[in-house]
């Protein structure tokens, strides 16, 4: 009798715990899911990439921006699309959680030659940005990398640019000025990425958005403002 009695005790404890078990992951899932804010990215593919090359450069990003905590969804724009749940049409920009990235072959009117640029108005918010392919396929050549991480790389830097403001250049990881060597090395090794400060400022200002207003500044994408065109946050060649 006694023997039943801890055994219907053992029973009930374990299946006490199993609930309490379930309790725990479901709120690790909706916590985790409150903590991780939502980027949606619409895409202009001006220079053809093939598609496997744009879409191993996302899932790059991708990766970079999961690790800052945030998710991001990508949307090709004039091309095949990544699948998205959204609904929203492409090209809709709303900062700072519905951006525009253009991928052109070079720079156009800048006197430098850098591998991209975020367009930004004077008070350090935008949501438009060009990366460069040709200044990309030099780095490439250089220090042998592969031009989807680079360019996935080159993506999430000028995204976190709209994202962090004006400034927003770092000594050391992704949001360096100047890429060198070591930065390509830290790429293939999938360690180049954003510090724990930039990631902190990037998921603050999405929930400050998300939790306060629902869309500012949407506008249908084509090309950048003329008054954001002036303002570019220039990021050098070799960054």
């Amino acid at each position: 009798m006694k023997i039943q009695t801890v055994q219907r005790g053992l029973a009930l404890g374990l299946l006490s715990l199993w609930m309490a078990s379930i309790g725990v992951s479901r709120a690790q899932a909706e916590s985790g899911s409150q903590r991780r804010p939502m980027v949606r990215i619409s895409v202009y593919n001006d220079v053809g990439l093939k598609r496997a090359t744009l879409l191993h450069a996302e899932a790059s990003a991708v990766e970079i921006f999961r690790q800052a905590g945030i998710e991001t969804e990508w949307k090709n724009c004039g091309g095949g699309e990544l699948a998205t749940s959204s609904g929203k049409p492409c090209g809709e920009a709303a900062y700072p959680t519905r951006l525009v990235l253009r991928i052109e072959r070079r720079p156009r009117g800048l006197i430098t030659e850098p591998l991209g640029v975020a367009y930004l108005s004077e008070n350090g918010e935008g949501a438009y940005c060009d990366v460069f392919i040709e200044p990309m396929e030099e780095l490439q050549r250089m220090d042998a990398v592969s031009l989807d991480a680079v360019l996935g790389h080159v993506a999430a830097h000028e995204i976190a640019h709209l994202l962090l403001g004006m400034h927003s250049h770092s000594v050391g990881g992704l949001m360096r000025a100047s890429w060198s060597s070591r930065s390509m090395e830290d790429l293939k090794r999938g360690a180049l990425g954003f510090n724990a400060k930039q990631s902190a400022a990037m998921v603050e200002r999405l929930e400050f958005a998300q939790a306060t207003t629902k869309d500012a500044l949407v506008t249908m994408a084509g090309d950048p403002p003329l008054a954001l065109s002036a303002l570019p946050a220039r990021c050098p060649n070799a960054h």
